[in-house]
């Protein structure tokens, strides 16, 4: 269904939606400036503060703190995604950068390893795992060292890893399943076994 097939009610409904949860954002930004200049100015610590707010937690007194010392840029809050939760880990400018723009996320390919430009809300699990480190968004190379260690981890160790199709115990090369290799792949299994 595209946009010219969209009727204009649910148009018009969708439209009220995205006001509403700027308007929420603008909001959370709002709260966690006036945070801020209470607990800045001494006039009121995070507990007088959820004491005079029935039902408001410590937990969300302090992500509005962040929030109003831009630790935290707020549409991320929205997303929910294991992207995001990684994301909030960096800078602010990091984390406003990378809510719009794809992080590059490297994957393997039959000639080595491509680069895909990938939405921080799309990254998996593991994949998240690749591509943040601590506090930094890992650049290709280092995600490409990162890949190249966790195989060689697991090839040492013999664990299952789906990409992986042998293990190496013993000085000796054990195949899991039918699989084609590389010279490139058949060569860096010689090299580890050295």
């Amino acid at each position: 269904m595209n946009k010219q097939d969209v009727p204009d009610v649910v148009r018009d409904k969708i439209e009220e939606l995205r006001r509403c949860i700027f308007a929420g954002i603008e909001s959370w930004c709002q709260a966690g400036k006036i945070v801020v200049d209470l607990l800045d100015a001494q006039t009121a610590t995070i507990d007088e503060i959820c004491g005079a707010i029935p039902g408001l937690s410590r937990d969300i007194v302090c992500r509005f703190e962040a929030i109003g010392r831009k630790q935290v840029y707020p549409p991320l809050l929205v997303s929910g995604s294991v992207g995001a939760r990684h994301l909030c880990g960096m800078s602010y400018s990091e984390q406003e950068k990378y809510h719009t723009a794809p992080v590059e996320l490297i994957v393997s390919s039959d000639d080595g390893y491509d680069v895909l430009k990938v939405r921080v809300d799309d990254l998996t699990s593991p994949q998240c795992r690749q591509v943040f480190a601590q506090k930094i968004v890992r650049d290709a190379g280092a995600q490409r060292a990162y890949l190249e260690s966790q195989k060689r981890e697991a090839v040492l160790h013999g664990k299952d890893i789906e990409e992986i199709p042998y293990s190496v115990v013993g000085g000796k090369i054990k195949f899991k399943q039918d699989c084609v290799l590389t010279k490139r792949e058949l060569k860096q299994i010689l090299q580890m076994m050295k």
